[in-house]
């Protein structure tokens, strides 16, 4: 995979970490709000995260994109083995194939799986906000009325 430039992993990690900081210091705490203004406040600010997620995850996809093409130019453009077709066979060179395609799909499920758990992570954090929003709408409401 060496002839394809993709971002390291820890770029989108290190975005959806200050994306969801700007809300939650450290990823971690508890949203208040004392009024209906703050309650609308919050919940733009949870709505702009959850966006700013979403171009994240987007970035992934086509990062993804891009190493499965490069990977499956790679597994077409294969060495079709002549050499081990005349010598062992037809059948010798086909197992050859099969196991250098066997290769190149371990190495691509190896490279996509730090992506792929980001993603999930992404997926998380965005159920976590549109959790935190209902719960944010139906206690203002309780509290105060509509919004």
């Amino acid at each position: 995979m060496g002839d394809i430039e993709v971002p390291v992993v820890d770029h989108y990690q290190q975005r959806a970490a200050e994306l969801i900081n700007t809300i939650l210091p450290n990823g971690r705490g508890t949203l208040t709000w004392n009024s209906p203004a703050q309650a609308k406040q919050l919940l733009g600010q949870i709505r702009m995260v959850q966006k700013g997620l979403r171009l994240v995850k987007k970035d992934i996809a086509i990062t993804m994109k891009t190493i499965r093409s490069a990977v499956t130019t790679q597994s077409t453009t294969m060495n079709r083995s002549i050499l081990v077709s005349v010598f062992f066979g037809v059948r010798a060179a086909g197992r050859v194939r099969a196991l250098n395609r066997e290769g190149i799909r371990q190495k691509e499920i190896q490279i996509l799986a730090p992506y792929q758990a980001v993603s999930r992570s992404i997926d998380d954090a965005l159920l976590r906000l549109d959790a935190a929003k209902l719960q944010i709408e139906s206690s203002t409401q309780n509290r105060f009325g509509n919004l």
